[in-house]
């Protein structure tokens, strides 16, 4: 018998915990469980398969909501089960939590891992998910038109979405749905208050003394992330970063402390 990996699991005997690793196996890329292996892959047998055949595949219906396939196995003289589990399209709870396999071990997911996870497997980006709350007049008009033209003088629209309403324009964008409603996309975009909906949709800048719990200035900079750009610059410009003067003849020259362009670079990495 094979060693524990992240395909197999060897259980000496069967509890309704280990249900949570058919789920692991399930939210990864499938597996077998054994039943009547230790963990060394030692076989030491069952006795109570005909009780298991049936209770097994019937716990994992109703807890978990898919199905496994149930083999027993005869080996070296003893009674072992294998419980074969297939990938599932859809994300498998137990009692209300989630599980990956990460090797030989299964491991519970939270918070990001797992809101990554559940968008994944509804084949669905965090920029993609609506916000039901956000409105339409919520919506900068004026900058939706500014980065249509940009984009059109890009080659990145059509030159007829100049002339296009706002709303089908969107649309093709994919930025708002069929039902109306705006996605997340839209509203770091274009919104007003990009905030208002998205907490973390703000830039802090702070400078700091000679440890990293003196902070002897800092700001906050909110709005659509197409401006932040721009009002980042123009704060480092004004408030952070120094700009030695220098003369070519009678003409005076204001150098950034660091080139913008590298500056930008760091806001905007690609």
């Amino acid at each position: 018998m094979k060693i524990e990996n992240s395909h197999t699991e060897f259980k000496e005997i069967w509890k309704d915990d280990y249900l949570k690793v058919i789920a692991a196996f399930a939210n990864s890329n499938g597996g077998s469980l054994f039943i009547g292996i230790s963990d060394d892959g030692s076989v030491v047998g069952i006795d109570n398969y005909k009780k298991l055949l049936e209770n097994i595949p019937n716990k994992v219906v109703q807890l978990l909501g898919i199905t496994v396939d149930v083999e027993l196995i005869k080996q070296n003289g003893k009674d072992i089960l294998k419980l074969a589990v297939t990938p599932s399209s859809v994300p498998i709870s137990f009692h209300g939590k989630y599980f990956m396999r990460s090797g030989s071990t299964v491991q519970e997911l939270h918070g990001h891992e797992l809101r990554d996870y559940i968008l994944k497997k509804d084949n669905i980006t965090w920029d993609e998910i609506t916000i039901p709350q956000a409105q339409l007049e919520e919506l900068d008009e004026k900058l939706i038109r500014r980065f249509i033209t940009k984009a059109v003088n890009e080659n990145r629209l059509y030159v007829e979405a100049l002339n296009d309403d706002i709303l089908l324009t969107l649309g093709n964008l994919d930025l708002i749905k069929e039902n109306g409603q705006l996605t997340r996309a839209a509203v770091l975009l274009f919104s007003k208050r990009p905030k208002k909906y998205i907490r973390t949709a703000t830039v802090k800048i702070g400078r700091f003394g000679l440890s990293d719990t003196e902070l002897i200035s800092q700001d906050i900079i909110e709005g659509s992330v197409l401006e932040m750009p721009d009002k980042i610059i123009d704060i480092l410009r004004t408030k952070y970063l120094h700009s030695p003067i220098t003369y070519k003849g009678i003409e005076r020259k204001e150098r950034l402390e660091y080139p913008e362009k590298a500056v930008r670079e760091a806001i905007l990495p690609r």
